[in-house]
């Protein structure tokens, strides 16, 4: 038995050893999206609906400078298209500031570490208070 156990085993890997590895790069369905051509990287057409209609809008653009605003293209499933637009006289002057930009850091930071310092030193005075029992 166990030598027929041995022989089928040495069979299988025999037969598994013929079976070839493809890439996923050499395994495109028809347009590998390596090859050079009107085909990006992750295999979409660079010259999609979006992109046509969205003129100036842009796949990459996620964040504007402060003086900027964000707009999104208005097609209908383009909004991920987004594109920087200065900010009218009108926003400027109503433009509320950045909760976040009221946060000292620098003083969280402070807060954060003499807190892991209070935190320390209690662990140490229950641990001297443990070994002296």
């Amino acid at each position: 038995m166990k030598k027929f156990i041995y022989v089928l085993a040495v069979i299988l890997m025999s037969s598994s050893a013929n079976a070839a590895i493809r890439s996923i790069v050499d395994w495109d369905g028809g347009a590998n999206p390596y090859q050079p051509g009107n085909i990006s990287v992750s295999g979409e057409n660079l010259k999609t609906k979006c992109s046509a209609a969205c003129p100036g809008y842009d796949l990459k653009v996620a964040t504007c400078p402060s003086h900027q605003k964000l707009v999104s293209c208005s097609t209908p499933g383009c909004g991920y298209y987004n594109k920087c637009v200065a900010l009218t006289s009108d926003e400027l002057k109503n433009r509320t500031s950045d909760p976040l930009d009221a946060i000292d850091v620098d003083e969280v930071y402070n807060q954060i570490v003499e807190e892991q310092k209070a935190e320390q030193e209690l662990k140490d005075s229950i641990n001297d208070i443990k070994s002296n029992m």
